[in-house]
């Protein structure tokens, strides 16, 4: 606010009244209030404003005992917000004139408030606020804004939303980072999401601000505006409505240091086979949900173990979004050393964060892990010595694997023959082919080889033993119908036993 004489300000005069005569010539007749009895006159541009434009306001009066500077102006902050103002004294007739520019917050009915300077005072003048339209497409424009709690706890997330739905699918949003005493922001990423309503193609773009109270007690904000750009020009500037925050202190017990939000640690374990005096890397990875990548725990230095040696860590900070808002992550590279040899432990590695859901302490451990320590040479010994063992087991290996092979294609060919069996005594040679595969006596009787097959195989599916003596002895004595239901069933169930071998020895290989 400045206090001006009239030479100097002639040119600041005569702009305001211009953009005042601007507006509808109609409307500033009725606009014009004015107290007879206080000499407090208020002239406004319109009675009549859009949502992101702005509303010129002058404040005029006569008496030398009171300033227009001292003005309250307290009054229009549920209404609008003060953008710009500017006081002017003309020292040759004594008037002081308050020009203010003013920004509505939400469409509907607003008024231009009752103004108190000592004895004197203005009337209410009534506003109309009607919605924002899109200059290049005659639209209208939506605003809704979110805050995701006005009572949270100190260095805690708030995270602020603001959703301006318009025709234009490519738009840039301007907004300017604030700079509040005591409070940390951080502009997230603005996206764009196609949306339809009534039948219209619009495009919903999302704005967002995680605010970061760093001092306990009640904040009132109010943060810097929107600017709606359309084809490289400024059509609109929206405002957040002011944040009345009441920040929660944090319980005594809770030091400054400690990371208030969601953490997970993620530390991939060393070998449990180590080399003494080499040189490894420990990468541990912490995330933060809703805390910056600064203000995760410091944990380049763990508590040092017999028989380990760290070195100075590298960390790289990262910051993400993701719905829930700020995701800060830090990565740290530790170096260390086994020193000696023998079955020793890495230290346990504890990280501690205020869960602000909960209100609680929260603790996350990463337990001791034990590790074989060993010298280099010794291994390379250990793998000298294992050498033949390891050579007669393949061998061994390799001749199993041929076996199997060999006793799977003996089976393949097997049900090829039941398959192509038309007398029972077919069957029997199939059974006898099975006992050399194998490797059981030659010349088992049918009940003997069936007695073998459930125990050293499966019993499942039974075999119709009454059956098979039935027909394979009757195939001796007389002629019958081999293809008869008994005959069929037969030849089924011994298909299924045989095939169930085949399966198990194929699925083995």
């Amino acid at each position: 606010m400045s206090m001006v004489t009239s030479d100097s300000n002639a040119y600041r005069r005569w702009r305001w009244m211009l953009l005042l005569l601007w507006g509808l010539v109609p409307s500033l007749v009725p606009a014009t209030r004015v107290h007879a009895a206080t000499g407090l006159q208020v002239r406004v541009s319109s009675l009549q404003v859009e949502l992101g434009k702005p509303l010129l306001v002058e404040v005029t009066t006569r008496e030398h005992r009171v300033s227009l500077t001292d003005l309250d102006l307290s009054g229009l902050a549920d209404w609008f917000v003060v953008a710009e103002k500017e006081t002017i004294v003309d020292k040759a007739t004594g008037t002081q004139q308050l020009h203010l520019r003013l920004y509505p917050l939400a469409m509907g009915e607003a008024q231009i408030p009752v103004f108190h300077l000592d004895t004197l005072h203005s009337d209410a003048i009534p506003i109309t606020v009607t919605a924002a339209m899109d200059p290049k497409a005659a639209a209208p424009i939506r605003v809704e804004t979110q805050v995701s709690t006005e009572t949270p706890w100190q260095r805690e997330q708030v995270l602020l939303r603001m959703d301006i739905i318009a025709p234009a699918a490519i738009l840039k949003l301007r907004s300017e980072p604030g700079r509040l005493h005591g409070i940390r922001m951080v502009a997230l990423q603005h996206t764009a999401t196609p949306v339809e309503i009534a039948g219209r193609a619009m495009t919903r773009h999302t704005l967002r601000w995680a605010l970061f109270a760093e001092t306990a007690g009640h904040r009132q904000l109010r943060l810097p505006p929107v600017a709606y750009v359309r084809d490289g020009v400024t059509t609109h500037r929206f405002y957040f409505p002011a944040l009345d925050l009441q920040v929660r202190p944090l319980p005594v017990y809770v030091p400054p240091t400690m990371p208030v939000g969601q953490l997970a640690v993620l530390a991939p374990p060393l070998p449990r086979l180590s080399f003494r005096g080499e040189l490894m890397n420990w990468q541990v990875t912490v995330t933060g949900q809703g805390l910056p990548a600064t203000w995760l725990p410091d944990i380049s230095a763990p508590e040092a173990t017999p028989g380990m040696t760290f070195y100075t860590a590298r960390v790289q900070h990262r910051e993400d979004e993701n719905g829930d808002g700020l995701k800060g992550s830090a990565v740290f590279r530790i170096p260390l050393k086994f020193t000696a040899s023998g079955l020793l432990r890495s230290p346990e590695l504890v990280v501690q964060y205020f869960d602000p859901r909960s209100a609680t302490l929260r603790r996350l451990i990463l337990p001791a892990r034990q590790h074989v320590v060993i010298p280099r040479w010794l291994f390379y010994i250990m793998v000298v010595l294992a050498l033949p063992s390891g050579y007669r087991f393949l061998r061994m290996l390799v001749a199993h694997l041929r076996a199997r092979w060999r006793l799977l294609r003996r089976y393949r060919v097997i049900l090829a023959d039941i398959a192509r069996a038309r007398t029972p005594r077919d069957l029997r040679q199939c059974i006898a082919a099975s006992c050399s595969a194998e490797g059981w006596p030659a010349g088992l009787s049918v009940r003997r080889w069936y007695a073998r097959w459930k125990v050293s195989i499966t019993s499942a599916p039974r075999l119709p033993l009454d059956i098979f003596y039935q027909e394979l002895y009757a195939a001796d004595r007389t002629t019958v119908n081999n293809q008869g239901r008994a005959f069929a069933e037969l030849k089924t169930a011994l298909t299924r036993l045989v095939r169930q071998r085949y399966r198990r020895l194929k699925w083995w290989w």
